[in-house]
């Protein structure tokens, strides 16, 4: 896909493949986005997000604080999933991020988005109208996240793990 490494999060894990990384990404719901604020503290927050290619979209209200973050920004986001220690596994992705402005792939990201999340939006769940008329009268903005780092865990895959492969840090 491209020229980023994909390493595992550290010597005890065992790393995800490429492939393996973008089909977790693709269906896990949510993933967390952390940006630097101007205090030099990090804000994290959860986002619905989709993938394109081996870059990550995710749709922020523009008077939110990730979206005033995030145009040419560092960021990092995670995502995880499991819950006995055999099935923890997760995704780091360090890159930049940008505020989108091309028309044509705001759409395409916005259906991406509508199409993974239909059923689970605040419309399909009664959320009360004045609610959403607020939300609806609020300009959006669609961040891209370019990874130039990608970290995994897959702790199903510990039966393979070796200790003396020095293969990423």
């Amino acid at each position: 896909m491209t020229n980023v490494p994909y390493v595992r999060v550290n010597r005890q894990y065992v790393a995800m493949t490429e492939t393996e990384v973008w089909s977790f990404i693709d269906s896990q719901k949510v993933m967390f986005a952390a940006f630097v604020d101007e205090n030099e503290y990090p804000h994290v927050t959860p986002v619905w997000h989709v993938s394109i290619d081996g870059t990550v979209y995710f749709r922020a209200t523009s008077n939110k604080v990730k979206a005033k973050l995030a145009n040419g920004a560092k960021v990092c986001c995670t995502l995880a999933d499991g819950e006995r220690f055999t099935e923890l596994r997760g995704v780091v992705i360090r890159g930049r991020a940008r505020v989108v402005t091309d028309a044509a792939l705001i759409k395409r990201c916005s259906d991406l988005i509508n199409e993974k999340y239909v059923g689970l939006r605040s419309r399909d769940l009664g959320v009360p109208d004045r609610w959403l008329t607020a939300r609806d009268a609020e300009i959006t903005s669609m961040i891209e996240v370019t990874p130039e780092r990608i970290s995994s865990w897959d702790n199903s895959k510990l039966d393979s793990w070796n200790p003396d492969s020095r293969a990423a840090t």
